[in-house]
């Protein structure tokens, strides 16, 4: 056989990727001992609270290399940041000296603006427009800061006007996904919670699937074209939920995997992708276990790995990574993310005993939490080397 022949016969190898790596760096400043992580950005900017050695709430902003508390407003104290865009802009709320809140949105340089919207419960998101998706008390219905005016959240039907709304995700379109919340009107309402989008003024209900008109359907993930994630069945039983997509008026049911008797969505923002893809938990019937679970067109499949016992997917990115934690058989959680298949093992830092994922930036940095052996939560960010 001659030399060309044989080069020829020997398939080229195959070049392999290097296997992925992150590395744990706690988020650390003059902002208590304990934190909680509320957003994220693909800059590598996180936001969040921490509480002070004198049990106050002091929020925080992590730049990449130290935490920062943002100075209080003139005529406000405790400024609190919830959420964070790719520009840098923040949202939250103050408290005024009666201990009401009202919105503000921050500039990347960290200006104030008072949004005037007052006697809030808090933010519930921002887009990259800094549009700010406002979460009113109850009784009431949600605003939207569009930039140069607040907008007030209302469902399809005049009947339900008495009706309190309840935003749940702001795009970039400044599309809202909510849903009416008749339990917290003070009369007896006869319809049951219903899901919508809202934009500008006017809203449509998002479908529901085919015989189950009259249950409730719960919002769970919304994306910047419009795709749709929600449940429809008992808001107060996950047993009782089944998950669904649905765009331009197409309904696709997210069956559980084999193997588990239902599945739910995390239901947090970052639980659906622009691909259609969904993460979630299933429910082993047998042994009571959560199993990490990813929806790709439709289909379930389990993310599989695991340290011993349940496993929780609770963001995904656009790449399709998705984090939470695994925990093992003693119920101890450690941070996680799954990428191309496999579980990654994110690691609890040495000195803590545990950890947890929560935010996923499109480059694969992840944020969260992990408790340190005298028991103190400490914010960090794993980075993708």
């Amino acid at each position: 056989m001659t030399a060309a022949l044989m080069a020829a016969a020997v398939p080229a190898a195959v070049a392999q990727e290097p296997t992925p790596h992150w590395t744990a760096q706690r988020m650390t400043g003059p902002v208590g001992s304990m934190h909680i992580v509320t957003g994220a950005n693909d800059r590598g900017q996180v936001v969040g609270w921490g509480v002070t050695g004198d049990a106050e709430w002091r929020s925080f902003l992590w730049d990449g290399t130290r935490l920062t508390a943002p100075p209080a407003l003139p005529d406000g104290t405790e400024p609190q940041f919830e959420a964070i865009n790719d520009k840098g802009q923040v949202a939250g709320y103050d408290k005024q000296p009666d201990g009401s809140r009202r919105a503000v949105l921050w500039s990347p340089e960290g200006r104030p603006r008072v949004l005037g919207a007052t006697n809030i419960l808090g933010v519930k998101d921002l887009n990259e427009r800094g549009q700010v998706l406002i979460d009113s008390r109850a009784h009431q219905r949600d605003l939207v800061w569009d930039g140069d005016r607040l907008r007030t959240v209302t469902s399809p039907d005049p009947d339900d006007a008495a009706a309190p709304t309840q935003g749940f995700r702001l795009n970039n379109r400044g599309q809202v996904l909510a849903n009416t919340y008749p339990r917290l009107t003070p009369a007896p309402q006869p319809r049951p919670e219903r899901t919508f989008v809202w934009r500008d003024g006017a809203s449509n209900w998002i479908p529901a699937p085919p015989g189950t008109e009259g249950e409730e359907i719960l919002p769970a993930g919304f994306t910047e074209r419009g795709l749709s994630a929600a449940e429809v069945g008992n808001p107060f039983d996950s047993s009782d939920r089944r998950p669904y997509l649905t765009w331009r008026g197409k309904v696709t049911q997210l069956p559980p995997p084999s193997g588990s008797d239902h599945a739910v969505l995390s239901r947090r923002q970052d639980t659906l992708n622009e691909r259609g893809d969904a993460v979630g938990t299933a429910f082993d019937p047998r042994t009571g276990e959560r199993r990490a679970v990813l929806w790709s067109h439709g289909q379930p499949r389990e993310l599989g790995g695991g340290l011993g016992s349940d496993t929780e997917a609770i963001v995904l990115n656009e790449r399709g990574d998705a984090a939470g934690w695994s925990e093992t058989a003693g119920g101890v959680p450690h941070a996680v993310l799954w990428r191309d298949g496999r579980m990654h093992v994110l690691g609890t830092p040495e000195g803590y005993v545990s950890s947890r994922a929560t935010f996923v930036t499109e480059r694969g940095d992840v944020a969260g939490t992990a408790i340190s052996e005298a028991g103190d939560v400490h914010a960090f960010l794993w980075r993708l080397r």
